[in-house]
C-alpha cells in the first residue's frame, strides 16, 4: 500500500499513487504547485481521457501549462470546470477531507442461570450487573452507542425481545427489568438474559449491545 501525505485531498491523493507500489510521498506545505506542474494533465480531477486529449492538442499537455493559461482561455476547453482545473492546476483544493468511519461494533453480554429463576431481586441484581459492565466495555473503547437490545429467554424456550436507539445507561436498565418482568408474568421463570448494544465508531455514534 501507498501512502501519500498532503496539505490538501488532491495532493495527497497524487502524491500516493505517483510512487506505486508500497511507497510513501510526503509533499511539503508551500510546495503543491512545484509537485503538480511537471505531470500531465490526466493528473488533475474532473480531467478525463477526451479531455486530456483535447488540452493536449491545445498545448496544454502539463498541469504547469494550464496553471499559465488564462481563465478565459481556458473556458473555452473547459467550460464551466475550468475555474476550478485550475485552482488545482495550482495545488488549491478546497474540497473538505472526510475521515473514514470505523465499521459498527457489537458488544454483548450474556448470561446463563444454571437453574430456572423466579427470584425476582436476584435477577434484576443480574440484569443491572451487566448493563453496567456493557456500559463500562462501551466506555472502554471510546464509543457511542445508538442501538440497545434486551433479550430474556424462559423455561419454554420464549423469547422475549427489546431493541431501543438510546445512549443512556438509565434507559437501558429499565428496558432490562421491563423486559425480565414480562417474561416472569408470561412465563414464570427465566433461564437467561442477552444485552447487546452496536456502536458504528469512535467518532459518531452508533452499535448494538
Amino acid at each position: 500500500m501507498s501512502e501519500g501525505i498532503g496539505t490538501n485531498k488532491l495532493v495527497s491523493a497524487v502524491a500516493s499513487k505517483l510512487t506505486k507500489p508500497a511507497a510513501f510521498y510526503e509533499v511539503a506545505p508551500g510546495h503543491e504547485a512545484s509537485f503538480l506542474h511537471p505531470l500531465p494533465n490526466k493528473w488533475l480531477p474532473g480531467i478525463g481521457p477526451q479531455t486530456s486529449v483535447r488540452l493536449n492538442a491545445a498545448g496544454l499537455a502539463e498541469i504547469r501549462h494550464i496553471a499559465g493559461t488564462p481563465l478565459e482561455m481556458l473556458k473555452l476547453l473547459l467550460g464551466n470546470q475550468a475555474e476550478t482545473v485550475r485552482k488545482y492546476s495550482n495545488g488549491i483544493d478546497e474540497r473538505p477531507l472526510i475521515p473514514e468511519r470505523e465499521p459498527q461494533k457489537t458488544f454483548s453480554e450474556q448470561q446463563t442461570f444454571p437453574a430456572d429463576l423466579t427470584d425476582e431481586e436476584y435477577i434484576k441484581a443480574v440484569l443491572l450487573r451487566m448493563a453496567d459492565n456493557l456500559f463500562s466495555t462501551v466506555r472502554n473503547e471510546a464509543r457511542s452507542i445508538r442501538t440497545l437490545t434486551v433479550k430474556v429467554r424462559t423455561t419454554t424456550w420464549a423469547r422475549i425481545r427489546q431493541a431501543r436507539a438510546c445512549r443512556s445507561l438509565r434507559i437501558w436498565k429499565r428496558m432490562c427489568i421491563a423486559s425480565f418482568a414480562a417474561s416472569l408474568q408470561r412465563h414464570g421463570s427465566v433461564v437467561s438474559a442477552c444485552g447487546s448494544c452496536r456502536s458504528s465508531s469512535r467518532t459518531a455514534t452508533g452499535g448494538r449491545i
